[in-house]
């Protein structure tokens, strides 16, 4: 019995049916993968508060400078951890938003980035690595004491020039937000337009999505 095989025209109709459903399918993959890696994160803010909360236990209640002080006593030793998986810089951007001098240029505000001196950097409460081998970091830790940028708005009563930890301590104790006042803020989702500002609260320690500037307006 004779078998007849495909013709040219038939392959074509089934290759361009295969490259449409391909099209198709592609973009709820990429977003699978996205709310994949935004659960990660979230999983990773989890464990910041856990470690904060024990770190502030043993040092009177006070804030760590860096996420980095938390290693490797109350976070392990690993750096993926301050890393995030949509971050494709393995941390050495910082939390990669521009308006808040995180670029390629070496003003990196509030990061904690592998082999950059910081003037303000204080590492003596904790385990943490020292200013001379900080870990690079994906987070935007709001205790850290480099001076926050000029675009971020400081409260009356507040200097011009003064730190992230005066900035979000103020906010901790003086604003009607309070405990909603974000301790760290993973910004990469947001950078990459896939999603909002992931956020974890500094009172309840509560996750919650907001934007970069408003983060009193969120989605919690």
């Amino acid at each position: 019995m004779h078998r007849r095989g495909f013709t040219l025209i038939e392959l074509l109709v089934v290759i361009a049916i295969i490259n449409i459903l391909a099209s198709q399918m592609l973009p709820a993959l990429s977003t699978a993968r996205e709310k994949g890696r935004q659960a990660n994160c979230i999983n990773n803010l989890k464990q910041f508060s856990l470690a904060i909360e024990m770190y502030r236990m043993d040092y009177n209640y006070d804030f760590p400078y860096w996420l980095s002080n938390l290693q490797p006593t109350y976070l392990g030793n690993s750096p993926k951890i301050l890393r995030c998986l949509t971050d494709q810089n393995d941390g050495l951007l910082g939390h990669g938003f521009e308006e808040w001098n995180a670029n390629a240029s070496g003003n990196w505000s509030g990061c904690d980035i592998y082999g950059q001196s910081k003037a303000a950097r204080n590492d003596n409460l904790g385990d943490g690595p020292t200013s001379n081998t900080p870990r690079n970091g994906s987070y935007l830790y709001m205790f850290n004491p480099d001076p926050a940028p000029d675009v971020v708005v400081v409260p009356e009563g507040l200097a011009s020039g003064t730190s992230w930890r005066d900035y979000t301590l103020h906010m901790l104790t003086s604003s009607p937000y309070r405990g909603h006042t974000p301790a760290v803020r993973c910004l990469w989702h947001k950078n990459r337009t896939l999603g909002p500002v992931l956020n974890i609260a500094s009172e309840d320690f509560g996750t919650y999505l907001s934007e970069y500037y408003d983060w009193t307006t969120s989605y919690r």
